[in-house]
Parts: structure tokens; sequence; C-alpha cells
């Protein structure tokens, strides 16, 4: 059989299914559409009869898996510095630089490049794995960048090599109708949602000069590396999709206690047959008045309060102990004392920064993949002339402390002692600037500054000899 057959063959197993049907579900969570799952947990947890009985608040408010999914997106919370250098270098003060090829940057600077990122961080995140699809955009002659949720794709992957994918099906969802399209390095065609019929085919839409074969328009990317061979690792962040359903069943259920328990239950003794008949039509309401026939029968009120604090404390608990297997402190993140402390902010800020660090090069390696095939499909479609033998040199961006007063003293004797060079400081603060540009900005930023502020002028420099005759003046 041919790719196309084995993929169609591969999308109606039960394994494939079945891991559509949970990266679905858990991309549900994270968008808050999870009312149905947290109803379906209440009835498999209850009794048939008990559960027709029940009258559901149902909560979908403590949604752990979308707090860490948000808190670890944090990569392109700002837009990645993307320089595509052509091959070869050039000599600049003797020291060999990389040529950019700005004909790149002139191309991705009119796409959607920088959203998409932000999106595709955050469907990775949710289910450790998400596809960014390149496609043409014809009225603004560009490449447009969509990010692909896995739940909507299918993959043929290599034999030899688990993590090559040599064939892939994209399910298109519309207000009209579902199809897929099928893309390898042959061909591309779309088929019917039940796969039974096929039209469109045509020939790769894109060839990469390189090795005169098709590419795919899909790069996959990885939050964090599979283990043992498993391209989707689809049980990643299970535990936050399981403790997110029953936490908020438990607050579901509270909700009943707490609409009962902020009342008196009324209890009854002494009542006849009849009172009970009555009973049970009567409509429970303070200003509906019960009247009781049987011998010594009266009414008292039950209170239903119970400790609630400790309940929630336990809510509490279960949340923080899947939180911490993914990095995160419950306290610095949801209490507003902790997270006016300072302790408190920079242990969260390292947490993230750690997290940042360990997918960093795994978004590189996705990220040079795009951009070569950014480059091929800009040449063959708009005749951009990028050199696709380049690479990519991309810095994401980096939230640099401010500096206090005390900072920046420290810094001046450090430098004054010789600890540490100008060019040193100036790279931790800019670390997109080549090292033989350094000095040279370093000048034009200090010109700049006096151009701007007037200062060393000839203005400034008799304002500084008034000042220092006062000052002789006075001690005198």
């Amino acid at each position: 059989m041919g790719k196309l057959e084995d993929i169609i063959d591969l999308a109606q197993t039960t394994t494939d299914l079945q891991r559509r049907k949970k990266q679905s579900e858990k991309f549900s969570v994270y968008l808050d559409d999870f009312v149905g799952l947290v109803d379906q947990k209440i009835r498999e947890q209850f009794h048939e009869d008990n559960y027709e009985r029940l009258y559901k608040m149902i909560a979908t408010y403590y949604n752990l898996l979308k707090k860490v999914v948000n808190s670890k997106s944090m990569l392109y919370k700002k837009a990645a510095s993307r320089i595509w250098h052509k091959k070869g270098t050039e000599e600049i003060e003797g020291e060999q630089v990389p040529i950019e090829d700005e004909k790149y940057a002139e191309f991705i600077a009119d796409t959607n490049i920088n959203t998409a990122s932000q999106t595709i961080n955050k469907y990775a995140n949710t289910n450790n794995i998400s596809f960014m699809r390149l496609k043409i955009n014809d009225i603004k002659k560009t490449i447009d960048y969509e990010a692909i949720p896995t739940e909507n794709m299918v993959v043929l992957q290599d034999p030899n090599d688990p993590f090559i994918v040599i064939a892939v099906m994209h399910e298109i969802v519309t207000n009209n109708e579902i199809y897929w399209i099928y893309s390898d390095n042959e061909k591309t065609v779309k088929l019917s949602k039940d796969f039974s019929k096929q039209w469109d085919e045509q020939p790769a839409l894109y060839l990469d000069p390189n090795t005169g074969t098709g590419i795919i328009p899909y790069v996959p990317v990885w939050a964090t590396l599979p283990m043992a061979n498993d391209f989707w690792a689809y049980t990643v962040n299970d535990d936050l999709y399981y403790a997110t359903i029953q936490l908020n069943v438990h607050l579901t259920h509270f909700n009943n206690v707490m609409k009962t328990g902020c009342y008196k239950q009324i209890t009854f003794t002494g009542v006849t047959t009849e009172d009970v008949k009555r009973l049970y039509d009567h409509v429970t309401d303070g200003l509906s008045p019960i009247a009781l026939t049987g011998e010594g029968a009266k009414i008292d009120a039950l209170l239903m309060a119970e400790k609630f604090s400790e309940f929630m404390d336990a809510i509490d608990l279960i949340a923080s102990r899947v939180l911490d297997q993914h990095g995160f402190d419950l306290e610095s993140q949801s209490k507003s004392a902790s997270k006016s402390s300072g302790i408190s902010i920079k242990l969260r800020q390292d947490q993230l920064n750690d997290i940042k660090e360990e997918q960093q090069p795994l978004f590189r390696d996705y990220e040079s993949k795009l951009a070569y095939y950014t480059a091929v499909i800009a040449n063959q479609v708009f005749g951009t002339g990028i050199d696709i033998n380049g690479k990519l040199n991309i810095n994401f961006f980096e939230e640099n402390p401010g500096l206090l007063l005390e900072d920046t003293a420290v810094l001046d004797w450090q430098m004054g002692k010789g600890f540490k060079s100008v060019t040193e400081v100036f790279k931790k603060f800019n670390p997109d600037i080549p090292n033989a540009k350094i000095e040279q900005t370093i000048i034009d930023n200090i010109a700049e500054y006096k151009k701007l502020t007037g200062f060393g002028s000839e203005t400034d420099n008799e304002l500084d000899q008034a000042f220092e005759e006062e000052q002789t003046n006075t001690e005198v």
C-alpha cells in the first residue's frame, strides 16, 4: 500500500482515535469548555437514581491546567528576534561576523509569525506537541502561519526514525463541512470526513531545491522531548487534566453544600401521615406557613453549616500536590499576601525561567526548520531571493531585572575595579548585538545621549564650574 492508504488506515485505528479524543478533551479543558466532562464524572461517581435527583450547580472555574499552560507559555511573551544569516561571513575589525539576509527580515515583517508563535507555545504546553502550518495568503502576498492543535492531525512516521514525519493528514473543520488535507513529499490531496472521496489532487506544492523533493508544509514542535520514541506522548499533563476535572466535581458538590449550609434546615416532630403528604407538596419558602395536625407536632431548625474552610484546605492541598509536579508553588501563585513578597516573586520568576530554558532548545530546532521552509516557499512563490543555505539566529525575549540604585552602584564599582568590562555589562543587556559591533554601539549610544540631554555641552560645563566655585567659597 502507499503512504496515503497507510495513513487512512492509521487514522481509523482505535489507538489513534483514542489519542485524538484525549487530546481534544484536554484542549477543551484549556479553553474552559468542559462542563460536560465534569457532569460525566459526577454521573460516574453516583448511582444513576441518585444522579437524577441531583440539582447540580456545576463548577468549571478551578482550572489548574489552564493556569499551568499559561504560566509556562512565556517564550513568545514578547516577539522573538529572528535574524537569517547568509552562508559565509564578513570581516569587521578583524573579526568574522555573520551577514544578515535582510530579504528574510523584510518578508516575515508582514506575516503573523509572532502571534502564531504565542498560540503554538500554548498548544504545545497543553498536549506536549503542536504543528505550525505554512499556507499562502494570495491577497497579502505573504505566508500565513497557523498553529494546529494535535487532535486535528494524523501523522505517518518514518519506520527508521519515529520523529521524522513522512506524511500528514490535517482535519479541517469549518461551519459547513469537515474534510482532510493529505500532504507528503510527492503530492497533496483532499479527502472527505469518512475518507470515501478524494479530490483536488496535486503534486507537492513546494520543492526543496537542495533535495529536489517536496516539503510538507507542517512543522511539529514539542514542549518537552518525548521519551521512549513516543511521538505524541499524549499522556503528558494527564495529572493536570484529571485533577482539574475532579476538583471541579468537588466544587460542584461544595456549591450545593453552600446552598443548603447557608440556611437552617427545618425539622418536624410528631407529624401525621397526612402532614407528611402535605409537606412533600409544600414549597420551601420562608413566607409560606406550615400547618401541622399531629398531636405534639412541632417544628425545629437544624443548622447545616459545616467547616467550609477545612473543605477548601483539602482542595488546595490536592491542587498544590499537582502544581508541585510542574514546578509551581500554590502559595506564590494564588495568595495575594505571598504575591507581594519579594521572595515569592523571585521564586516564581526562577520557576518560569527554568521552564523557558528547558523549552528553548526544542523551539530553536523548530524555528530553524520553520525558517528554512519559509525561505524555500517565499523564494518559489514570491521570488524573494532569500539565501536558503543560510542559518537562523533566534533570540527569545529575556525579562531583564530592573536595576535598583544599589545594583548600578555595584556595576559601577565592578567596572571601576576592573572586575567587569563595559562591553561585558553591555552584552548582558543587549545579547543580540555581535561582539564586533559592541564597542562602536556603546560609543554611538554615549554620543546620542550627550546630544539629546546636553550633557557635556558648553552650558553644562559652565554650570559644573559655577557649582564647583560655590562649593569652594562655602568651604573657605
